[in-house]
Protein backbone atom coordinates (compact mmCIF):
# COMPACT_ATOMS: atom_id res chain seq x y z
CA UNK A 1 0.00 0.00 0.00
CA UNK A 2 1.17 3.52 -0.97
CA UNK A 3 0.51 6.68 1.24
CA UNK A 4 1.12 10.07 0.94
CA UNK A 5 2.17 12.07 4.10
CA UNK A 6 0.15 15.49 4.56
CA UNK A 7 0.65 17.90 6.91
CA UNK A 8 -2.40 19.74 8.53
CA UNK A 9 -3.02 23.39 8.77
CA UNK A 10 -4.87 22.84 12.76
CA UNK A 11 -1.28 20.79 13.35
CA UNK A 12 0.44 23.67 12.97
CA UNK A 13 -1.68 27.11 12.50
CA UNK A 14 -4.91 29.20 13.76
CA UNK A 15 -6.24 31.93 11.75
CA UNK A 16 -3.44 33.54 9.10
CA UNK A 17 -4.72 37.06 7.02
CA UNK A 18 -2.62 39.02 4.28
CA UNK A 19 0.95 39.18 5.26
CA UNK A 20 1.46 35.82 7.12
CA UNK A 21 2.50 33.75 4.35
CA UNK A 22 5.61 33.21 6.53
CA UNK A 23 4.06 31.00 9.44
CA UNK A 24 2.67 28.88 6.66
CA UNK A 25 5.40 28.77 4.74
CA UNK A 26 7.55 27.36 8.25
CA UNK A 27 4.71 24.70 9.05
CA UNK A 28 5.17 23.53 5.31
CA UNK A 29 8.79 22.86 5.58
CA UNK A 30 8.03 21.64 9.27
CA UNK A 31 5.99 18.96 7.48
CA UNK A 32 8.07 18.19 4.72
CA UNK A 33 11.17 17.92 7.13
CA UNK A 34 9.08 14.97 8.69
CA UNK A 35 8.40 12.70 5.00
CA UNK A 36 5.03 14.81 3.93
CA UNK A 37 4.38 15.94 0.69
CA UNK A 38 0.90 17.14 0.81
CA UNK A 39 -0.67 20.12 3.00
CA UNK A 40 -3.96 19.93 3.76
CA UNK A 41 -5.67 23.91 3.57
CA UNK A 42 -8.49 25.33 5.75
CA UNK A 43 -11.32 26.91 4.00
CA UNK A 44 -11.52 30.86 4.38
CA UNK A 45 -13.04 30.81 7.67
CA UNK A 46 -9.25 30.33 8.93
CA UNK A 47 -6.95 31.28 6.19
CA UNK A 48 -7.43 34.90 4.84
CA UNK A 49 -4.55 34.74 2.63
CA UNK A 50 -5.18 35.61 -1.15
CA UNK A 51 -5.06 32.18 -3.12
CA UNK A 52 -1.41 34.17 -4.33
CA UNK A 53 -0.13 34.55 -1.18
CA UNK A 54 -1.05 30.54 0.14
CA UNK A 55 0.91 29.35 -3.10
CA UNK A 56 4.02 31.34 -2.58
CA UNK A 57 3.80 30.19 1.10
CA UNK A 58 3.37 26.32 -0.02
CA UNK A 59 5.90 26.14 -2.77
CA UNK A 60 8.82 28.16 -0.52
CA UNK A 61 7.67 25.51 2.13
CA UNK A 62 8.84 22.82 -0.30
CA UNK A 63 5.07 21.50 -1.63
CA UNK A 64 3.30 21.60 -4.18
CA UNK A 65 -0.12 19.64 -3.73
CA UNK A 66 -2.74 20.30 -1.66
CA UNK A 67 -6.00 19.37 -0.50
CA UNK A 68 -9.31 21.64 0.72
CA UNK A 69 -10.70 20.86 4.22
CA UNK A 70 -14.29 22.64 4.35
CA UNK A 71 -16.53 22.99 7.44
CA UNK A 72 -19.34 25.52 8.55
CA UNK A 73 -18.83 26.80 11.93
CA UNK A 74 -21.62 27.49 14.61
CA UNK A 75 -22.57 31.13 15.24
CA UNK A 76 -21.13 32.65 19.19
CA UNK A 77 -23.52 33.07 21.15
CA UNK A 78 -26.37 32.31 19.91
CA UNK A 79 -25.75 33.91 16.58
CA UNK A 80 -26.18 32.73 12.94
CA UNK A 81 -23.86 30.38 11.82
CA UNK A 82 -20.97 33.26 10.50
CA UNK A 83 -20.75 30.90 6.66
CA UNK A 84 -24.36 29.90 6.27
CA UNK A 85 -25.95 26.72 6.79
CA UNK A 86 -25.79 24.12 3.77
CA UNK A 87 -28.85 22.88 5.32
CA UNK A 88 -31.20 25.19 6.38
CA UNK A 89 -34.70 25.34 4.60
CA UNK A 90 -34.37 29.51 4.62
CA UNK A 91 -32.92 30.78 1.73
CA UNK A 92 -30.58 33.77 3.01
CA UNK A 93 -28.56 31.11 5.09
CA UNK A 94 -28.26 28.33 2.63
CA UNK A 95 -27.26 30.87 -0.07
CA UNK A 96 -24.88 32.28 2.23
CA UNK A 97 -23.31 28.67 2.64
CA UNK A 98 -23.94 28.15 -1.40
CA UNK A 99 -21.71 31.03 -1.78
CA UNK A 100 -18.73 30.34 0.26
CA UNK A 101 -18.49 27.32 -0.56
CA UNK A 102 -18.39 28.81 -4.77
CA UNK A 103 -15.68 30.69 -3.23
CA UNK A 104 -13.88 27.88 -2.35
CA UNK A 105 -13.83 26.37 -5.84
CA UNK A 106 -12.70 30.00 -7.52
CA UNK A 107 -9.72 29.77 -4.88
CA UNK A 108 -8.42 26.34 -5.89
CA UNK A 109 -8.98 27.26 -9.36
CA UNK A 110 -6.49 30.30 -8.98
CA UNK A 111 -4.47 28.04 -6.97
CA UNK A 112 -4.11 25.27 -9.94
CA UNK A 113 -2.75 28.63 -12.12
CA UNK A 114 -0.14 29.10 -9.87
CA UNK A 115 1.16 25.35 -9.52
CA UNK A 116 -0.57 24.04 -6.80
CA UNK A 117 -2.02 20.55 -7.71
CA UNK A 118 -5.45 20.27 -5.62
CA UNK A 119 -8.49 18.34 -6.60
CA UNK A 120 -9.98 17.39 -3.50
CA UNK A 121 -12.29 18.88 -0.97
CA UNK A 122 -12.57 16.84 2.63
CA UNK A 123 -14.15 17.36 6.09
CA UNK A 124 -17.32 17.74 7.57
CA UNK A 125 -18.64 20.31 4.72
CA UNK A 126 -21.83 20.00 4.16
CA UNK A 127 -23.69 20.84 8.08
CA UNK A 128 -23.28 23.40 11.10
CA UNK A 129 -20.35 21.68 13.77
CA UNK A 130 -22.49 20.57 16.41
CA UNK A 131 -25.95 21.62 15.23
CA UNK A 132 -28.81 19.32 16.05
CA UNK A 133 -31.45 20.37 13.15
CA UNK A 134 -34.13 18.00 15.11
CA UNK A 135 -34.91 15.88 11.46
CA UNK A 136 -35.82 12.76 10.05
CA UNK A 137 -32.24 11.45 8.61
CA UNK A 138 -34.52 11.19 5.51
CA UNK A 139 -35.00 15.12 5.45
CA UNK A 140 -31.63 15.58 6.49
CA UNK A 141 -30.52 13.61 3.36
CA UNK A 142 -32.66 15.47 0.53
CA UNK A 143 -30.86 18.30 1.93
CA UNK A 144 -27.60 17.16 1.15
CA UNK A 145 -28.70 16.49 -1.76
CA UNK A 146 -30.52 19.45 -2.64
CA UNK A 147 -26.90 21.33 -1.22
CA UNK A 148 -24.63 19.38 -3.71
CA UNK A 149 -26.91 19.46 -6.58
CA UNK A 150 -26.58 23.41 -6.41
CA UNK A 151 -22.83 23.12 -6.47
CA UNK A 152 -23.01 20.23 -9.06
CA UNK A 153 -22.36 22.81 -11.85
CA UNK A 154 -19.01 24.20 -10.40
CA UNK A 155 -17.72 20.81 -8.85
CA UNK A 156 -17.68 19.03 -12.66
CA UNK A 157 -16.60 22.59 -13.73
CA UNK A 158 -13.81 22.92 -11.25
CA UNK A 159 -12.50 18.84 -11.17
CA UNK A 160 -13.19 18.12 -7.99
CA UNK A 161 -13.93 15.57 -5.71
CA UNK A 162 -15.54 15.86 -1.92
CA UNK A 163 -14.49 13.21 0.73
CA UNK A 164 -17.43 13.72 3.69
CA UNK A 165 -16.31 13.24 6.95
CA UNK A 166 -17.89 11.94 9.97
CA UNK A 167 -16.84 13.48 12.71
CA UNK A 168 -17.18 12.21 16.78
CA UNK A 169 -20.81 13.07 18.53
CA UNK A 170 -21.25 16.36 19.89
CA UNK A 171 -19.83 17.79 16.46
CA UNK A 172 -21.60 15.33 14.02
CA UNK A 173 -25.49 15.08 14.65
CA UNK A 174 -25.47 14.59 11.09
CA UNK A 175 -24.31 11.54 9.61
CA UNK A 176 -23.53 9.82 13.13
CA UNK A 177 -22.81 6.75 11.85
CA UNK A 178 -21.31 4.42 9.17
CA UNK A 179 -24.81 3.03 7.89
CA UNK A 180 -25.57 6.58 7.23
CA UNK A 181 -22.19 7.85 5.86
CA UNK A 182 -22.79 5.08 3.27
CA UNK A 183 -26.32 6.05 2.44
CA UNK A 184 -25.03 9.49 2.06
CA UNK A 185 -21.97 9.14 -0.26
CA UNK A 186 -24.32 6.50 -2.61
CA UNK A 187 -27.09 8.92 -2.58
CA UNK A 188 -24.76 11.29 -4.36
CA UNK A 189 -22.98 8.99 -6.32
CA UNK A 190 -26.39 8.36 -7.62
CA UNK A 191 -28.17 11.71 -8.30
CA UNK A 192 -24.57 13.62 -9.48
CA UNK A 193 -22.90 11.80 -12.18
CA UNK A 194 -18.78 11.03 -12.03
CA UNK A 195 -18.52 9.62 -8.66
CA UNK A 196 -17.11 12.90 -7.26
CA UNK A 197 -18.10 11.87 -3.81
CA UNK A 198 -16.72 9.45 -1.21
CA UNK A 199 -15.79 9.41 2.70
CA UNK A 200 -13.13 11.08 4.68
CA UNK A 201 -12.05 8.47 7.24
CA UNK A 202 -10.53 9.50 10.58
CA UNK A 203 -9.76 7.25 12.94
CA UNK A 204 -9.72 9.03 16.24
CA UNK A 205 -13.86 9.84 15.66
CA UNK A 206 -14.18 6.44 14.72
CA UNK A 207 -12.22 5.47 18.01
CA UNK A 208 -14.12 8.29 19.91
CA UNK A 209 -17.46 6.98 18.78
CA UNK A 210 -16.37 2.89 19.63
CA UNK A 211 -16.76 1.91 16.19
CA UNK A 212 -14.73 -1.54 15.03
CA UNK A 213 -12.13 0.14 12.98
CA UNK A 214 -11.76 -2.78 10.89
CA UNK A 215 -15.38 -3.63 9.83
CA UNK A 216 -15.72 0.05 8.95
CA UNK A 217 -13.05 -0.02 6.75
CA UNK A 218 -14.11 -2.80 4.72
CA UNK A 219 -17.65 -1.90 4.74
CA UNK A 220 -16.57 1.93 3.26
CA UNK A 221 -14.16 0.13 0.87
CA UNK A 222 -13.11 2.05 -2.45
CA UNK A 223 -15.61 4.98 -1.01
CA UNK A 224 -12.91 5.97 1.07
CA UNK A 225 -11.02 9.00 -0.61
CA UNK A 226 -8.70 10.54 2.28
CA UNK A 227 -7.69 9.54 5.48
CA UNK A 228 -6.89 11.22 8.83
CA UNK A 229 -4.57 8.67 10.85
CA UNK A 230 -5.29 9.74 14.70
CA UNK A 231 -4.33 7.91 17.36
CA UNK A 232 -6.63 7.74 20.47
CA UNK A 233 -7.22 11.38 21.92
CA UNK A 234 -5.73 12.64 18.92
CA UNK A 235 -2.37 11.29 19.34
CA UNK A 236 0.27 10.17 16.64
CA UNK A 237 -0.79 7.15 14.90
CA UNK A 238 0.81 4.49 16.96
CA UNK A 239 2.48 6.96 19.38
CA UNK A 240 2.40 6.44 23.45
CA UNK A 241 -0.40 5.61 24.78
CA UNK A 242 -2.26 5.36 21.74
CA UNK A 243 -4.77 2.79 21.94
CA UNK A 244 -6.14 2.12 18.49
CA UNK A 245 -5.11 -1.07 16.93
CA UNK A 246 -2.68 -0.14 13.75
CA UNK A 247 -1.52 -3.97 12.67
CA UNK A 248 -4.08 -6.17 14.20
CA UNK A 249 -6.22 -8.70 12.10
CA UNK A 250 -9.25 -6.15 12.63
CA UNK A 251 -7.31 -3.16 12.70
CA UNK A 252 -6.75 -0.16 10.70
CA UNK A 253 -3.64 -0.23 8.43
CA UNK A 254 -4.93 -4.50 7.48
CA UNK A 255 -8.38 -3.22 7.03
CA UNK A 256 -7.30 -0.41 4.41
CA UNK A 257 -4.92 -3.15 2.67
CA UNK A 258 -7.23 -5.35 2.31
CA UNK A 259 -9.69 -2.91 0.54
CA UNK A 260 -6.74 -2.02 -1.94
CA UNK A 261 -6.92 1.88 -0.75
CA UNK A 262 -3.54 3.08 -2.55
CA UNK A 263 -2.25 6.27 -3.15
CA UNK A 264 -4.79 8.55 -1.07
CA UNK A 265 -3.13 11.60 1.34
CA UNK A 266 -2.88 10.55 5.11
CA UNK A 267 -2.71 13.55 7.73
CA UNK A 268 -2.72 14.05 11.59
CA UNK A 269 -4.60 16.85 13.11
CA UNK A 270 -3.76 16.60 16.78
CA UNK A 271 -4.78 20.24 17.45
CA UNK A 272 -2.16 22.33 17.94
CA UNK A 273 -1.84 24.55 21.28
CA UNK A 274 -2.58 27.34 19.09
CA UNK A 275 -6.09 25.74 17.96
CA UNK A 276 -6.97 25.02 21.72
CA UNK A 277 -6.26 28.27 23.03
CA UNK A 278 -8.16 30.05 20.83
CA UNK A 279 -11.09 27.16 20.47
CA UNK A 280 -10.82 25.54 24.05
CA UNK A 281 -13.36 23.39 23.34
CA UNK A 282 -11.40 21.35 21.28
CA UNK A 283 -9.29 20.45 23.33
CA UNK A 284 -11.44 19.15 26.19
CA UNK A 285 -11.24 15.44 27.53
CA UNK A 286 -7.86 15.09 25.41
CA UNK A 287 -4.23 15.42 26.16
CA UNK A 288 -1.31 17.98 25.15
CA UNK A 289 -0.86 17.77 21.64
CA UNK A 290 2.75 16.47 20.18
CA UNK A 291 5.00 19.17 18.99
CA UNK A 292 5.05 18.99 15.25
CA UNK A 293 6.42 17.93 12.94
CA UNK A 294 6.78 14.52 15.88
CA UNK A 295 3.38 13.75 15.76
CA UNK A 296 3.90 13.29 11.64
CA UNK A 297 7.33 10.99 12.25
CA UNK A 298 5.68 8.68 14.65
CA UNK A 299 2.70 8.32 12.00
CA UNK A 300 5.28 7.63 9.33
CA UNK A 301 6.99 5.81 11.37
CA UNK A 302 3.78 3.26 12.48
CA UNK A 303 3.02 3.09 8.63
CA UNK A 304 6.41 2.20 6.99
CA UNK A 305 6.64 -0.31 10.23
CA UNK A 306 3.03 -2.28 8.82
CA UNK A 307 4.71 -2.05 5.11
CA UNK A 308 2.85 0.89 4.01
CA UNK A 309 5.35 2.58 1.50
CA UNK A 310 5.25 6.40 1.83
CA UNK A 311 5.23 8.11 -1.59
CA UNK A 312 6.32 11.53 -2.61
Amino acid sequence: MNIRLGGHWLAFLWTLVAGQGHLLTDAVAKAKSAGASVFELIFHALNQMSATETASALKAGGMSRAIMCIFFPPGKDNAPPPLGDPLSDEESPFQQAVTNFRQTFGFILELRTLGIEIDLIVGPSCWVLGKDYELSQDELNRRILRFYQTLEPDLKAAGVRVAIELLRAGEDRVVQNIDTTIQIVDMLNSKISGDLFGVHYDSFHFEERRFEQGVCIRRLGKRIFHLHLNGSGRRPAGGQDDTIDWSGQNGVIPALKEVGVDGLTATNEPFCALVRANSPELGTGLPDPVDEPGGINTTRQTLEKNGVTIIQ
